[in-house]
C-alpha cells in the first residue's frame, strides 16, 4: 500500500503582500494563497495585523488543495522580521512538527540559486544584499529600512523619480514620462491632485513604492531621466553585494550573483549598472537569473528540514506544479 505523502507549507512574507504555498513531500505543489503584508510587528497592531496575513494566504493555499487546515510535517517562514512571539502565533494558525522561522533573504538565496558560493541582491520595497560562501559561513549587508537606508531599494527609488517627475513639470530640469504617468498611476489627475493624495497620508510610502515599476518600464523605452534613476539604483545595489563578497573573502572566487523583488523586474537598465559595479572588485563574479521565486526556497527549506534534499527529481516537480502561483500574480 502507497504510503500517503507528507505535507508542507512555506510562507514568503513581504512588505506588499504574503504568499503561502502547500506542497507534498515529493515537491508537488498542490495549493497557494494570498495574504496581506507581514511586516512592522512591532508597531501598535502588528502582531494582530500579522496574525490576519499569515491566516488568510495559510488558509488560502489549503483551500486551494482541497485540504482542511491540518498539522503539517515541515513549515518555513521567510519573514521580513522575526521575532519571537511569531513562534507561539503560527504554531497555532499552522500546526507543524518541524517549524522554522527566517529572514526572507535566506529562502530567497535558496529559491534563486542552490550553488555555493554566491550572493543574493533583494530589491523590494527595500534591499539587502546577502552572500553564502562554500563552507556555509553568510553575511549581509543593508536592511536599515527607508529612513536609514535601502539604497536602490523601490522605496529609494519613487522619491527620486516623483523629484524628477516635479522639476520637470517646473520647468527646472529636463521633461520626462514620469511627470503624467505617476500621477496616472495612483488614478490622479495630475501631480498637483497627487500631491494633495501624499500628504493627506491617502497614498503610503508602501504604495509609493509602486512607482519603481513605471520607473524602470520608462528607462526601457528610453527615457534619460528614468535611466539615471535606474542606473544609480543599480550601482547602490552593486556596492552593497560588493561589500558582502569582501566580507566573505570572495574577492578572486568564482561566485554567482543572483536577485529577487520587483525592482528587478526592469531587468538589464539595473541588473547592468550592478554587474559592472560588482565586477571592478570581483572580475569572476557572473550574473544567474534566479531560478524560483523566494517562496520555493522556502519549500525547499522545508523539505531539507525532514531530510528530503533537492535532487533532480524533486526540483521537476516543483517546476512541474509551479503553474499555480501564476494565477496568484
Amino acid at each position: 500500500m502507497t504510503q500517503p505523502h507528507a505535507l508542507l507549507l512555506a510562507v514568503d512574507g513581504g512588505q506588499t503582500h504574503s504568499l503561502a504555498i502547500l506542497a507534498q513531500d515529493d515537491g508537488r505543489v498542490i495549493g497557494a494563497g494570498m495574504g496581506g503584508p507581514a511586516n512592522h510587528f512591532l508597531e501598535p497592531g502588528g502582531p494582530e495585523r500579522f496574525s490576519a496575513s499569515m491566516r488568510d494566504c495559510i488558509s488560502a493555499a489549503f483551500l486551494s488543495a482541497g485540504r482542511s487546515l491540518q498539522q503539517v510535517r515541515a513549515s518555513h517562514y521567510g519573514l521580513t522580521g522575526v521575532h519571537e512571539q511569531m513562534i507561539g502565533i503560527l504554531q497555532q494558525i499552522a500546526p507543524s512538527d518541524c517549524q522554522v522561522i527566517a529572514p526572507d533573504r535566506v529562502a530567497s538565496l535558496w529559491g534563486a540559486t542552490l550553488r555555493r558560493p554566491a550572493v543574493l541582491v533583494l530589491a523590494g520595497t527595500g534591499a539587502i544584499a546577502y552572500g553564502i560562501d562554500a563552507a556555509g559561513q553568510d553575511a549581509v549587508t543593508g536592511g536599515w529600512g527607508y529612513i536609514m537606508g535601502d539604497e536602490g531599494s523601490a522605496a529609494w527609488i519613487a522619491p527620486r523619480a516623483l523629484s524628477a517627475a516635479t522639476q520637470a513639470l517646473d520647468g527646472r530640469a529636463a521633461s520626462t514620462p514620469l511627470t503624467h504617468l505617476i500621477p496616472s498611476y495612483f488614478g490622479a489627475v495630475d501631480l498637483h491632485k497627487l500631491h494633495r493624495l501624499i500628504y493627506s497620508g491617502v497614498i503610503d510610502r508602501v504604495k509609493l513604492a509602486g512607482i519603481a515599476r513605471i520607473v524602470g518600464e520608462c528607462a526601457n523605452t528610453g527615457d534619460a531621466v528614468s535611466m539615471e534613476i535606474m542606473v544609480e539604483a543599480g550601482r547602490h545595489l552593486g556596492n552593497a553585494a560588493t561589500a558582502v563578497i569582501r566580507k566573505l573573502h570572495l574577492d578572486s572566487t568564482e561566485v554567482t550573483i543572483t536577485s529577487a523583488g520587483g525592482v528587478f523586474k526592469s531587468g538589464r537598465v539595473v541588473i547592468a549598472p550592478m554587474m559592472d559595479c560588482i565586477k571592478s572588485s570581483c572580475p569572476l563574479a557572473a550574473y544567474v537569473p534566479p531560478r524560483f521565486p523566494p517562496v520555493i526556497g522556502a519549500l525547499i527549506l522545508a523539505l531539507q528540514s525532514i531530510g528530503v534534499s533537492a535532487d533532480d527529481r524533486l526540483l521537476d516537480n516543483i517546476t512541474g506544479s509551479m503553474s499555480m502561483l501564476g494565477a496568484l500574480k
